[in-house]
Protein backbone atom coordinates (compact mmCIF):
# COMPACT_ATOMS: atom_id res chain seq x y z
CA UNK A 1 0.00 0.00 0.00
CA UNK A 2 2.74 2.24 0.93
CA UNK A 3 4.77 2.30 -2.52
CA UNK A 4 1.12 2.61 -3.86
CA UNK A 5 0.70 5.56 -2.71
CA UNK A 6 4.16 6.42 -3.29
CA UNK A 7 3.69 5.50 -7.25
CA UNK A 8 0.43 7.64 -6.99
CA UNK A 9 2.15 10.83 -5.65
CA UNK A 10 4.80 10.75 -8.07
CA UNK A 11 2.41 10.75 -11.24
CA UNK A 12 0.74 13.55 -9.29
CA UNK A 13 3.75 15.63 -9.26
CA UNK A 14 5.14 14.76 -12.54
CA UNK A 15 3.19 17.59 -14.50
CA UNK A 16 3.98 19.91 -11.64
CA UNK A 17 7.29 19.33 -12.18
CA UNK A 18 6.95 20.14 -15.43
CA UNK A 19 4.98 22.83 -15.60
CA UNK A 20 7.06 24.94 -12.73
CA UNK A 21 10.33 24.22 -13.44
CA UNK A 22 10.84 27.54 -14.82
CA UNK A 23 7.63 29.47 -13.91
CA UNK A 24 9.71 32.72 -13.91
CA UNK A 25 9.89 34.62 -17.07
CA UNK A 26 12.10 37.88 -17.73
CA UNK A 27 11.53 40.20 -20.46
CA UNK A 28 14.22 42.86 -20.97
CA UNK A 29 13.95 46.40 -21.73
CA UNK A 30 16.77 48.72 -22.50
CA UNK A 31 16.44 52.09 -22.85
CA UNK A 32 18.47 55.03 -24.12
CA UNK A 33 17.77 58.52 -23.17
CA UNK A 34 18.79 60.80 -26.56
CA UNK A 35 18.04 64.66 -26.86
CA UNK A 36 14.61 65.40 -27.35
CA UNK A 37 13.71 61.78 -27.47
CA UNK A 38 13.80 58.18 -25.57
CA UNK A 39 14.51 55.19 -27.54
CA UNK A 40 14.74 51.16 -27.05
CA UNK A 41 13.93 47.65 -26.98
CA UNK A 42 11.84 45.41 -25.32
CA UNK A 43 12.93 41.70 -25.95
CA UNK A 44 10.32 39.33 -25.21
CA UNK A 45 10.19 35.54 -24.87
CA UNK A 46 8.71 33.99 -27.95
CA UNK A 47 7.46 31.63 -25.34
CA UNK A 48 5.53 34.69 -23.51
CA UNK A 49 4.00 36.32 -26.88
CA UNK A 50 0.11 35.84 -26.20
CA UNK A 51 -1.59 32.64 -27.81
CA UNK A 52 -4.02 33.94 -29.90
CA UNK A 53 -1.80 35.52 -32.80
CA UNK A 54 -1.81 33.47 -35.18
CA UNK A 55 1.95 34.18 -36.58
CA UNK A 56 4.58 30.99 -36.09
CA UNK A 57 8.31 30.33 -36.29
CA UNK A 58 8.89 28.63 -39.10
CA UNK A 59 11.55 24.94 -38.81
CA UNK A 60 14.95 26.77 -39.23
CA UNK A 61 13.27 29.20 -36.45
CA UNK A 62 13.00 32.05 -38.60
CA UNK A 63 9.79 34.31 -38.34
CA UNK A 64 7.01 33.33 -40.77
CA UNK A 65 7.20 37.25 -42.19
CA UNK A 66 4.36 37.22 -43.89
CA UNK A 67 2.10 35.72 -41.07
CA UNK A 68 3.63 38.16 -38.86
CA UNK A 69 3.07 41.37 -40.58
CA UNK A 70 -0.68 40.70 -40.64
CA UNK A 71 -0.55 40.09 -36.90
CA UNK A 72 2.23 43.12 -36.19
CA UNK A 73 -0.63 45.48 -35.56
CA UNK A 74 -2.69 43.10 -33.02
CA UNK A 75 0.89 42.69 -31.29
CA UNK A 76 1.45 46.29 -31.28
CA UNK A 77 -2.31 47.04 -29.62
CA UNK A 78 -1.34 44.25 -27.28
CA UNK A 79 2.00 46.05 -26.39
CA UNK A 80 0.26 49.72 -25.60
CA UNK A 81 -2.31 48.22 -23.28
CA UNK A 82 0.29 46.86 -20.73
CA UNK A 83 3.65 49.26 -21.60
CA UNK A 84 2.68 52.81 -20.99
CA UNK A 85 5.05 55.78 -20.82
CA UNK A 86 4.01 59.07 -18.94
CA UNK A 87 5.30 62.05 -19.47
CA UNK A 88 4.87 65.70 -17.14
CA UNK A 89 1.65 66.79 -18.74
CA UNK A 90 0.15 63.88 -21.23
CA UNK A 91 0.51 60.30 -21.99
CA UNK A 92 3.46 59.59 -24.19
CA UNK A 93 3.29 57.81 -27.71
CA UNK A 94 5.61 54.58 -28.28
CA UNK A 95 6.37 54.25 -32.38
CA UNK A 96 7.08 50.35 -32.33
CA UNK A 97 9.32 49.52 -35.36
CA UNK A 98 10.32 46.38 -37.42
CA UNK A 99 11.17 43.63 -34.82
CA UNK A 100 13.52 40.85 -35.27
CA UNK A 101 14.57 38.02 -33.43
CA UNK A 102 17.80 37.48 -30.92
CA UNK A 103 18.83 35.59 -28.84
CA UNK A 104 18.91 35.50 -24.66
CA UNK A 105 20.49 32.93 -22.33
CA UNK A 106 16.78 30.53 -21.80
CA UNK A 107 15.93 31.16 -25.42
CA UNK A 108 14.30 33.12 -28.07
CA UNK A 109 13.32 36.59 -28.07
CA UNK A 110 11.81 38.85 -30.24
CA UNK A 111 13.60 42.09 -30.27
CA UNK A 112 10.97 45.01 -30.14
CA UNK A 113 12.39 48.72 -30.54
CA UNK A 114 10.61 51.60 -30.12
CA UNK A 115 10.60 55.47 -29.68
CA UNK A 116 9.08 57.39 -26.99
CA UNK A 117 7.71 60.55 -28.49
CA UNK A 118 6.18 62.31 -25.31
CA UNK A 119 5.74 65.60 -27.89
CA UNK A 120 8.29 68.18 -26.40
CA UNK A 121 7.72 67.21 -22.77
CA UNK A 122 9.72 65.20 -20.40
CA UNK A 123 8.97 61.57 -20.31
CA UNK A 124 9.33 61.06 -16.36
CA UNK A 125 7.44 57.37 -15.98
CA UNK A 126 7.01 54.03 -17.60
CA UNK A 127 4.36 51.57 -16.45
CA UNK A 128 4.72 47.85 -17.10
CA UNK A 129 2.07 45.52 -16.43
CA UNK A 130 3.30 43.00 -19.34
CA UNK A 131 2.31 39.36 -18.76
CA UNK A 132 2.34 39.91 -14.88
CA UNK A 133 -1.15 39.44 -14.82
CA UNK A 134 -1.20 36.18 -15.49
CA UNK A 135 2.16 35.18 -14.30
CA UNK A 136 3.19 36.88 -11.30
CA UNK A 137 6.56 35.81 -11.18
CA UNK A 138 7.53 37.69 -14.48
CA UNK A 139 10.40 40.44 -14.09
CA UNK A 140 11.10 43.72 -16.12
CA UNK A 141 14.73 43.82 -15.88
CA UNK A 142 15.57 47.16 -17.06
CA UNK A 143 19.18 49.09 -18.27
CA UNK A 144 18.85 52.52 -18.57
CA UNK A 145 21.38 54.62 -20.65
CA UNK A 146 21.39 58.34 -19.86
CA UNK A 147 22.90 61.03 -22.30
CA UNK A 148 26.27 61.24 -20.56
CA UNK A 149 26.52 57.38 -20.97
CA UNK A 150 25.46 56.79 -17.33
CA UNK A 151 23.53 53.21 -16.31
CA UNK A 152 20.75 52.86 -14.34
CA UNK A 153 19.50 49.42 -13.39
CA UNK A 154 16.15 48.29 -12.08
CA UNK A 155 13.83 45.74 -11.76
CA UNK A 156 9.97 45.97 -12.63
CA UNK A 157 7.91 43.24 -10.30
CA UNK A 158 4.14 42.73 -9.55
CA UNK A 159 5.10 44.47 -6.54
CA UNK A 160 6.27 47.21 -7.92
CA UNK A 161 5.15 47.93 -11.52
CA UNK A 162 6.22 51.47 -11.98
CA UNK A 163 9.84 53.12 -12.94
CA UNK A 164 10.44 56.80 -12.41
CA UNK A 165 12.95 58.69 -14.80
CA UNK A 166 14.20 60.97 -13.18
CA UNK A 167 17.06 63.75 -14.39
CA UNK A 168 20.34 61.48 -13.14
CA UNK A 169 20.47 57.80 -14.43
CA UNK A 170 23.10 56.79 -12.76
CA UNK A 171 22.88 53.97 -10.25
CA UNK A 172 25.54 54.26 -7.47
CA UNK A 173 26.61 51.24 -5.98
CA UNK A 174 24.50 50.97 -3.43
CA UNK A 175 21.85 51.19 -5.26
CA UNK A 176 22.92 48.18 -7.78
CA UNK A 177 24.12 45.89 -4.68
CA UNK A 178 20.08 46.34 -3.64
CA UNK A 179 18.58 45.46 -6.59
CA UNK A 180 20.65 42.44 -7.51
CA UNK A 181 20.59 41.26 -3.76
CA UNK A 182 16.89 41.16 -3.23
CA UNK A 183 16.86 39.37 -7.23
CA UNK A 184 19.16 37.20 -5.53
CA UNK A 185 16.90 35.80 -2.97
CA UNK A 186 13.65 35.99 -5.66
CA UNK A 187 15.76 33.53 -7.51
CA UNK A 188 16.72 30.89 -5.25
CA UNK A 189 12.66 31.14 -3.44
CA UNK A 190 11.21 31.10 -6.96
CA UNK A 191 13.93 28.26 -8.30
CA UNK A 192 12.08 24.95 -7.84
CA UNK A 193 14.94 23.23 -9.36
CA UNK A 194 17.49 24.98 -6.72
CA UNK A 195 15.13 24.54 -3.89
CA UNK A 196 14.90 20.83 -4.54
CA UNK A 197 18.49 20.05 -4.50
CA UNK A 198 18.96 22.16 -1.21
CA UNK A 199 16.24 19.76 0.26
CA UNK A 200 18.02 16.50 -1.31
CA UNK A 201 21.00 18.29 0.65
CA UNK A 202 18.99 18.55 4.07
CA UNK A 203 17.33 15.30 4.47
CA UNK A 204 19.86 12.98 5.30
CA UNK A 205 21.79 15.90 6.94
CA UNK A 206 19.95 14.88 10.98
CA UNK A 207 20.87 11.29 10.21
CA UNK A 208 24.18 9.22 10.25
CA UNK A 209 25.36 6.52 8.22
CA UNK A 210 26.24 3.49 10.49
CA UNK A 211 26.88 -0.24 8.81
CA UNK A 212 25.16 0.96 5.43
CA UNK A 213 22.32 2.18 7.27
CA UNK A 214 20.50 5.77 7.99
CA UNK A 215 20.07 6.43 11.78
CA UNK A 216 19.09 9.07 13.66
CA UNK A 217 21.38 11.86 14.58
CA UNK A 218 21.49 12.54 18.69
CA UNK A 219 22.51 15.75 18.72
CA UNK A 220 21.61 18.97 16.27
CA UNK A 221 25.14 20.42 16.22
CA UNK A 222 26.52 17.22 13.84
CA UNK A 223 23.95 18.08 11.93
CA UNK A 224 24.06 21.78 11.33
CA UNK A 225 27.99 21.46 10.76
CA UNK A 226 27.64 18.80 8.08
CA UNK A 227 24.14 20.81 6.53
CA UNK A 228 26.83 23.72 6.49
CA UNK A 229 29.40 22.29 4.84
CA UNK A 230 27.73 21.42 2.35
CA UNK A 231 25.83 24.23 1.58
CA UNK A 232 29.40 26.03 1.61
CA UNK A 233 30.31 23.83 -0.52
CA UNK A 234 27.39 24.35 -2.91
CA UNK A 235 28.17 28.00 -2.53
CA UNK A 236 32.07 27.84 -3.21
CA UNK A 237 31.05 26.02 -6.46
CA UNK A 238 28.39 28.17 -7.67
CA UNK A 239 29.56 31.46 -7.05
CA UNK A 240 32.83 30.74 -9.05
CA UNK A 241 30.80 29.70 -11.83
CA UNK A 242 28.34 32.30 -11.42
CA UNK A 243 31.30 34.95 -11.78
CA UNK A 244 32.97 33.00 -14.29
CA UNK A 245 29.97 33.42 -16.78
CA UNK A 246 28.53 36.98 -15.89
CA UNK A 247 31.81 37.86 -16.65
CA UNK A 248 31.65 36.05 -20.17
CA UNK A 249 34.50 34.61 -19.58
CA UNK A 250 32.90 31.37 -20.43
CA UNK A 251 29.51 30.74 -20.96
CA UNK A 252 27.95 27.43 -22.05
CA UNK A 253 24.60 27.37 -23.41
CA UNK A 254 21.28 27.44 -21.64
CA UNK A 255 20.47 24.52 -24.00
CA UNK A 256 23.35 22.47 -21.99
CA UNK A 257 22.80 23.74 -18.86
CA UNK A 258 19.76 23.04 -18.17
CA UNK A 259 19.48 19.33 -18.73
CA UNK A 260 22.47 19.48 -16.43
CA UNK A 261 20.65 20.95 -13.35
CA UNK A 262 17.90 18.62 -13.96
CA UNK A 263 20.31 15.76 -13.57
CA UNK A 264 21.66 17.16 -10.94
CA UNK A 265 18.35 17.28 -9.03
CA UNK A 266 17.81 13.09 -10.21
CA UNK A 267 21.24 12.41 -8.73
CA UNK A 268 20.40 14.09 -5.59
CA UNK A 269 17.11 12.22 -5.04
CA UNK A 270 18.91 8.68 -5.86
CA UNK A 271 21.11 9.76 -3.29
CA UNK A 272 18.83 9.92 -0.27
CA UNK A 273 18.26 6.19 -0.85
CA UNK A 274 21.84 5.35 0.01
CA UNK A 275 24.21 6.19 2.65
CA UNK A 276 26.92 8.56 1.04
CA UNK A 277 29.74 9.39 3.69
CA UNK A 278 30.10 13.30 4.01
CA UNK A 279 33.20 13.23 2.18
CA UNK A 280 31.50 12.32 -1.03
CA UNK A 281 28.74 14.09 -0.97
CA UNK A 282 31.10 16.91 -0.45
CA UNK A 283 32.60 16.25 -3.69
CA UNK A 284 29.36 15.88 -5.55
CA UNK A 285 27.92 19.21 -3.83
CA UNK A 286 30.85 20.59 -5.59
CA UNK A 287 30.60 19.40 -8.70
CA UNK A 288 26.65 19.95 -8.96
CA UNK A 289 27.52 23.54 -7.83
CA UNK A 290 29.34 24.80 -10.38
CA UNK A 291 26.17 23.21 -12.98
CA UNK A 292 23.89 25.64 -10.96
CA UNK A 293 26.30 28.46 -10.79
CA UNK A 294 25.78 28.87 -14.87
CA UNK A 295 22.28 28.37 -14.12
CA UNK A 296 22.30 31.47 -12.04
CA UNK A 297 24.05 33.49 -14.12
CA UNK A 298 21.79 33.81 -17.05
CA UNK A 299 19.42 36.51 -15.60
CA UNK A 300 22.22 38.51 -14.16
CA UNK A 301 25.14 38.28 -16.80
CA UNK A 302 22.72 39.35 -19.86
CA UNK A 303 21.54 42.41 -17.80
CA UNK A 304 25.04 43.94 -16.72
CA UNK A 305 27.90 42.02 -17.74
CA UNK A 306 28.86 44.59 -20.10
CA UNK A 307 28.48 47.28 -17.54
CA UNK A 308 30.78 48.80 -14.82
CA UNK A 309 28.90 48.02 -12.25
CA UNK A 310 28.77 44.41 -12.81
CA UNK A 311 31.12 43.74 -9.52
CA UNK A 312 28.50 45.14 -7.27
CA UNK A 313 25.87 43.35 -9.08
CA UNK A 314 27.89 40.06 -8.70
CA UNK A 315 28.36 40.67 -4.88
CA UNK A 316 24.62 41.88 -4.18
CA UNK A 317 22.97 38.73 -6.25
CA UNK A 318 25.48 36.14 -4.91
CA UNK A 319 25.02 37.41 -1.25
CA UNK A 320 20.81 37.13 -1.72
CA UNK A 321 21.01 33.72 -2.92
CA UNK A 322 23.50 32.79 0.08
CA UNK A 323 21.03 34.68 2.54
CA UNK A 324 18.38 32.86 0.93
CA UNK A 325 20.00 29.05 1.67
CA UNK A 326 20.90 30.09 5.01
CA UNK A 327 17.23 30.72 5.68
CA UNK A 328 16.31 27.67 4.58
CA UNK A 329 18.50 25.57 6.32
CA UNK A 330 17.87 27.57 9.39
CA UNK A 331 13.60 26.86 8.73
CA UNK A 332 14.46 23.07 7.40
CA UNK A 333 16.79 21.48 9.23
CA UNK A 334 15.37 21.67 13.18
CA UNK A 335 11.80 20.67 11.54
CA UNK A 336 14.00 17.91 10.28
CA UNK A 337 15.78 17.48 13.71
CA UNK A 338 12.69 17.24 15.81
CA UNK A 339 10.95 13.85 13.46
CA UNK A 340 14.23 12.47 12.45
CA UNK A 341 13.42 9.30 15.20
CA UNK A 342 10.10 8.51 13.72
CA UNK A 343 10.30 5.22 11.96
CA UNK A 344 8.11 6.85 8.99
CA UNK A 345 11.50 9.31 8.12
CA UNK A 346 13.42 6.45 7.11
CA UNK A 347 11.31 4.06 6.07
CA UNK A 348 8.82 6.67 4.17
CA UNK A 349 9.77 10.34 3.56
CA UNK A 350 13.35 9.45 2.23
CA UNK A 351 12.27 7.28 -0.32
CA UNK A 352 9.24 9.42 -0.75
CA UNK A 353 11.39 12.43 -0.91
CA UNK A 354 13.41 10.48 -3.27
CA UNK A 355 11.22 9.67 -5.91
CA UNK A 356 9.66 13.07 -5.57
CA UNK A 357 12.86 14.90 -6.03
CA UNK A 358 13.94 12.86 -9.05
CA UNK A 359 10.42 12.71 -10.76
CA UNK A 360 10.90 16.71 -10.69
CA UNK A 361 14.27 16.43 -12.11
CA UNK A 362 13.59 14.35 -15.06
CA UNK A 363 10.66 16.48 -15.23
CA UNK A 364 12.85 19.67 -15.79
CA UNK A 365 15.69 17.60 -17.79
CA UNK A 366 12.83 15.99 -20.03
CA UNK A 367 11.17 20.19 -20.08
CA UNK A 368 15.19 21.26 -20.91
CA UNK A 369 15.92 19.23 -23.37
CA UNK A 370 12.22 19.07 -25.45
CA UNK A 371 11.19 22.80 -24.52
Amino acid sequence: MRHLFCCALLLLVWPFGAAYAHTASNSFIYLQAQQNQWEGRLDLAVADLPLDLSWTLSDDRELNWHAFQQEWPQLTLWLDQYVRWQGRQRDCVTVWQSPALTQHGDGLYVALPFQVNCFGGQLERLDYTLLLADNPLHRGLVSLRGQEGDIQYDVITERDTQLLLGTSHASAPRQVFSVFFMEGIWHLVTGYDHLAFLLALLLPAVLLRKARTWQASPQLKPALKDSLVLVSAFTLAHSLTLVIATLGWITPPSALVEPLIGLTVILAGISLLYPIPVRWRFMATLIFGLVHGFGFATMLGELIAASGQRIWGLVGFNLGIEVAQLAVVGVVLPLLFLIRNLIIYRRVLLPLASGVIGFLGLGWTVQALTG
